[in-house]
């Protein structure tokens, strides 16, 4: 399902191509996460005759290449620029981001508004704001723990709600809550793709800590792009969802904020989420697949 693709500046890229319909989604996963955490939306939109998706893993993680050296969002955003020039995907682009993706979209839309029709940022921010205080604890304990299978069981609690934690696993699933659930899909995903270099980690937080995107810069993107929507969860403990109300009002998008979710709504809230992408992507205007 997978191809590789080397940018002009001989980094190689992983990515893949889903479904065949005229209005192509372009997803972008955040911090030390693969292509394969939107599982839910290629399998949705990837299976629906009026799209066709594209997912890659960001340089730094995955099957991509990890290069030393502090990454910024907008590098990361010419990787995808390439990214798309050579896929050909170079106009009604409907672009998602989530959290480090949510940062990285923002640059693609400042760097080639002319590619992208409409935008979504999940669970992000402009940058050069403060995490929340368990962030900041999580991740300084993160650092001491040298087996990246012991730091899952703490990432998971950083990234869903404990409500939902304790809830009974989706249909289909062998295990009993949703925690043993997403445990068990991390661990394969790690098994799959193997562990993020050191050099991809560090590059990344790189990235995210040096992320802005100024007033002015904001200003730009609203009058680029007139489709624009932002969502974010009440329970985030990653990026505080007062970065959200405030890019909301900033680019004068669609909002919403969904009491008792997480960080990590395209996997905890997948059906509702989908269903939110559909709509937005429809109120921007959709190509038919007779045209």
């Amino acid at each position: 399902m997978g191809s590789y693709f080397n940018l002009k500046h001989t980094i190689k890229i992983y990515y893949e191509i889903h479904g065949i319909g005229p209005n192509k989604l372009l997803f972008i996963m955040g911090l030390n996460n693969t292509a394969e955490s939107w599982d839910h939306q290629i399998n949705y939109f990837g299976n629906h005759p009026d799209y066709q998706v594209c997912v890659f893993d960001n340089r730094g993680v995955g099957y991509s290449d990890a290069p030393a050296g502090f990454y910024s969002t907008s590098q990361m955003a010419h990787d995808v620029i390439d990214l798309c020039e050579y896929l050909g995907w170079t106009k009604n682009i409907h672009l998602i981001g989530v959290s480090m993706g949510g940062m990285i979209s923002q640059e693609l839309v400042l760097a080639k508004p002319q590619y992208f029709k409409s935008l979504c940022l999940t669970s992000t921010t402009p940058g050069m704001t403060l995490p929340p205080l368990l962030c900041v604890t999580t991740l300084s304990k993160l650092m001491f723990i040298r087996n990246p299978l012991d730091k899952i069981d703490i990432v998971v609690k950083l990234l869903f709600p404990n409500e939902w934690l304790r809830a009974p696993a989706p249909p289909g699933s062998s295990h009993a809550t949703n925690e043993e659930h997403i445990l068990e899909t991390y661990r394969q995903r790690i098994a799959k793709r193997g562990i993020q270099p050191v050099n991809g980690a560090i590059g990344q937080m790189a990235a995210c800590i040096r992320h802005y995107c100024s007033p002015s810069r904001l200003h730009r993107i609203k009058c680029y792009i007139s489709q624009i929507l932002v969502i974010t969860g009440t329970l985030d403990n990653l990026i505080n969802p007062a970065n959200s109300h405030y890019l909301a009002k900033q680019l004068n998008a669609d909002f919403e904020c969904w009491e008792g979710s997480g960080h990590a709504l395209p996997n905890e809230q997948a059906e509702r989420y989908n269903n939110l992408l559909d709509l937005h992507f429809r109120k921007s205007g959709l190509i038919n697949t007779d045209d």
